[in-house]
């Protein structure tokens, strides 16, 4: 980040500062301890991000605070008001680019961060203090590999590889659904086709052609018939059973002229009563003897039509009964040759649905198989098994040339060695002083001389990885505890970082006047 411009407003010690930063070449702060020189860099801290070095609060309570910071690509302005409101706002120095506005303050610093960086990544590699300039050389070897992943932006990488895993997790979801779904289609499939298959045929008999109603008709009719034959040949006889009684009661009178003498006034009976009487029995007798004759003629003819109707009758019931047989049967087999129907065109609609579905499944099974593939290898080429072990390494390789190149200036007796360990840690080793027992065993000078050399190789690295060129380096009192040849040899270095980027260097050292190449020197005293 190319600072140009620093304007305070109650900020810190400052009641009010405004200064021009060069582009390139080094700028010389000079001030007594409390003057407020390394307010400076914290208000760059604070306007960029919120935050400052040492974590203190930079305002006055109960008065505005502003700090407005001109980058070469952004100017921001914070502030915060007496009442304790803050505000944030930024914009691009080049009318051509969008404008940034956002809802709210914490979406304008996320899109901020997006264009300067982390403050992380600023802090380690573009400021050294001497209260925190060896935040990389004493780190854990974990915290190295962090910072080098934070200064290539594998965060970002981080955040790809954290969606390929979710939609990994997903896909192989999906896969074991379709996979399980493509099991149980062909088990239905097969289940439905072996039933489809053993479905019977059944085989419905022609329906009757008789008429049931005419038959029915003529059943009754026939039953009609032969009643009225019955009845008939019951009444046949009737006429001659009354003449028969006629002709008894003749009989019995004829009987009692037989005695010759009437049985109620005793006077003879003479042939000439009886006569009459005799004749009138015989021709009685004769016209029912006749009667009886025609009587037992016409019974036979009767029984004779009687059985026939009868035979008709017996015939008629049983092709009803027969009709209705053939009939209740045909409906039968009709109404399970509908219903084995019905389940045929059931099971050939699940045959159907299961090809269906099992046709798109082995469309979708290799596409969701290549997805997987995909991210399985994406996550493999994002993991330390991949490319990013080998852009840590090249990382590591560039800073330990960078840092060497730097010690050549400072200190050509100093070098370092930095490279990855088995869990991909970043391990640092000394060579040229401290016996072998690495950075904790050399003294504060060779300590400070290491510690300029990894910050500076640290901010060239940066500047190569973001593509962003060179940005302003802060150095606060990074030459306490440097003997006249370490003072002589960061000057070198200064010297030669400036030549290529701006460099503000923080001393309450006089001396250093004469000793840093300064295009600009500033006393504190006259801010």
């Amino acid at each position: 980040m190319n600072v140009l411009r620093l304007q305070f407003k109650n900020f810190m010690r400052h009641a009010e500062l405004d200064l021009v930063l060069p582009e390139d070449g080094t700028m010389l702060v000079v001030g007594a301890n409390g003057s407020g020189k390394s307010t400076l860099v914290e208000g760059v801290a604070w306007a960029a991000w919120n935050r400052t070095l040492r974590g203190s609060k930079p305002w006055r309570e109960g008065e505005p605070c502003e700090v407005t910071l001109t980058t070469k690509l952004v100017t921001i302005c914070r502030k915060r008001s007496a009442a304790g409101t803050y505000s944030l706002r930024w914009e691009y120095n080049d009318p051509a680019l969008a404008e940034s506005v956002f809802d709210t303050k914490t979406k304008g610093q996320a899109a901020l961060d997006k264009v300067i960086g982390p403050f992380d990544v600023w802090r380690k590699t573009h400021v050294l203090t001497s209260a925190d300039a060896a935040q990389f050389t004493e780190a854990s070897d974990t915290a190295r590999k962090l910072l080098l992943e934070e200064l290539l932006g594998l965060d970002k990488i981080d955040a790809a590889r954290d969606r390929a895993k979710r939609e990994a997790v997903a896909t192989e979801t999906a896969l074991e659904r379709l996979t399980g779904a493509v099991a149980q289609r062909s088990i239905t499939k097969r289940n439905a086709a072996a039933t489809l298959a053993a479905l019977p045929a059944i085989a419905v008999d022609p329906a009757p052609t008789v008429n049931a109603r005419e038959l029915a008709d003529m059943v009754r009719a026939a039953k009609l018939g032969r009643q009225l034959l019955s009845d008939r040949e019951k009444t046949v006889f009737d006429a001659v059973r009354t003449r028969r009684s006629s002709l008894l009661e003749l009989e019995r009178r004829f009987a009692r002229l037989a005695a010759n003498q009437c049985p109620v006034c005793t006077q003879p009976i003479t042939e000439a009563v009886r006569a009459p009487l005799a004749e009138q029995v015989r021709v009685e007798t004769e016209a029912v003897t006749e009667m009886q004759a025609k009587a037992e003629a016409e019974a036979a003819l009767v029984k004779d039509e009687y059985n026939e109707a009868d035979e008709e009758y017996t015939t008629l019931t049983a092709r009803e009964k027969t009709l209705a047989q053939q009939t209740a049967m045909h409906r039968k087999q009709a109404a399970l040759a509908a219903d084995i129907d019905a389940q045929r065109a059931k099971l050939q609609g699940i045959l159907a649905g299961c090809e269906a579905e099992l046709e798109s499944s082995k469309q979708m099974l290799p596409m969701q198989q290549k997805r997987m593939a995909c991210l399985t290898a994406v996550q493999l080429a994002f993991s330390m098994k991949g490319f990013r072990a080998q852009l840590l390494n090249d990382a590591i390789v560039g800073v330990e040339t960078f840092a060497n190149m730097w010690l050549q200036i400072i200190d050509p007796e100093l070098s370092v060695t930095l490279s990855l360990g088995e869990k991909y840690e970043v391990k640092l080793s000394l060579h040229g002083a401290g016996g072998g027992f690495g950075y904790p065993a050399l003294s504060s000078g060779e300590r400070r001389r290491i510690d300029v050399a990894m910050v500076l190789a640290l901010a060239d690295m940066a500047a190569q990885a973001t593509g962003t060129g060179s940005g302003t380096m802060w150095l606060d009192e990074v030459f306490d505890t440097l003997d006249p040849a370490g003072i002589s040899g960061v000057c070198e270095a200064l010297s030669v970082l400036s030549s290529s980027r701006a460099a503000v260097v923080i001393t309450h050292s006089d001396e250093l006047k004469s000793r840093v190449d300064a295009r600009v020197s500033i006393a504190m005293s006259s801010l």
